[in-house]
Formats: C-alpha cells, structure tokens, sequence
C-alpha cells in the first residue's frame, strides 16, 4: 500500500515535471539524478506553505525537495531564522519576519502555494494574494481534494489545481 506522504510526493514531482516540461529536465525519479547532472531553471521560487502540524511539513518538505531539483533558489520561510530574534520583542521579531518574507516575494519568479482547503494558514493565503497582486506566477495546489478551499485562494493564482488530470489539462 502506498501512503499518503508517497502519494502526495509523486503529486508534487508530477506536477512540478509537467509545469516544467523542458528538454534539459530529467523525468523523476529524483534519486535518480543529482543538482549537478543538469541545468537548473535560473528562477527564483517562494513556496507558501503552512508548516504547523507533522503533515503540513511533510508535504513542504517533499515539495521543497522537488523544487530544489528544477530550480537554482528555492525560499521557504520555514527555514529562515531573524538574527538576534531571542532578543527582540514578539511584535519586533514578527514585523521583522513579514518584512523578509515580503522580500523574498517580491524577489521570486514563482510563487508556489501549498493549500490544506478552507482551514489553511491564513498567512499562506495572505502569501499568495500578495505575490498575485505583484503579477506574480502564482501555482496553487490544493492537497486535499476532500476538502472546501478559498475561491479566493483559487482564483487569485495563475494556476490552481485540486486534480492532476485536470491541472494537465490547464497547462496544454
């Protein structure tokens, strides 16, 4: 049996191979390749994700691996700390974390969103409304497909998908 942290990993690398579609990137698997085997996508990724619980992290960190094999830089907030943080106020820390997160999207090329339906991290929705009001190329994957999501969150991306067949279908 397959699990659902196997399941949504192949979702990601699908999706990422197709959203890529270039003949100098290799078709998954990944451990089949390393960085240095072929050219990487010189863009610069932001992945939106929320990282509160065991399965929001472990769908991030399997996106996040399968971004870093197509893409040179890939920021994912959770992975940045602010220097001297321990040592600032919680207003002054969180003003200082907004503030490089708005940085790095403004910096990005692409915005991928990783979306868990209606009961999502509000500053993953606040992230991707942000990078689309920038015009930026926003790609919002829903990852439960159970679950009721924002129209909001679905309609203010450049591509939004709940399904990999129909996700296919959006980018011919």
């Amino acid at each position: 049996p397959i699990s659902t942290f196997t399941t949504l990993k192949y979702f990601f690398q699908n999706l990422l191979t197709l959203y890529c579609r270039c003949d100098i990137i290799p078709v998954f698997p990944r451990d089949r390749y390393n960085k240095g085997d072929f050219e990487m996508i010189n863009k610069k990724v932001y992945l939106a994700s929320p990282f509160f619980n065991d399965m929001e992290r472990s769908v991030m960190q399997a996106t996040l691996s399968t971004l870093r094999t197509q893409y040179a830089e890939v920021y994912a907030p959770f992975e940045h700390t602010i220097p001297n943080a321990w040592d600032m106020s919680n207003k002054a820390w969180g003003k200082a974390v907004f503030m490089e997160d708005i940085e790095a999207i403004k910096q990005a090329d692409i915005v991928y969103v990783i979306d868990h339906g209606h009961y999502s991290d509000a500053g993953t929705a606040w992230e991707c409304g942000f990078a689309y009001g920038l015009g930026k190329e926003v790609i919002h994957c829903t990852v439960d497909i159970t679950a009721t999501y924002s129209l909001m969150m679905a309609n203010g991306c450049t591509t939004s998908s709940t399904d990999f067949d129909v996700f296919m279908g959006e980018v011919k």
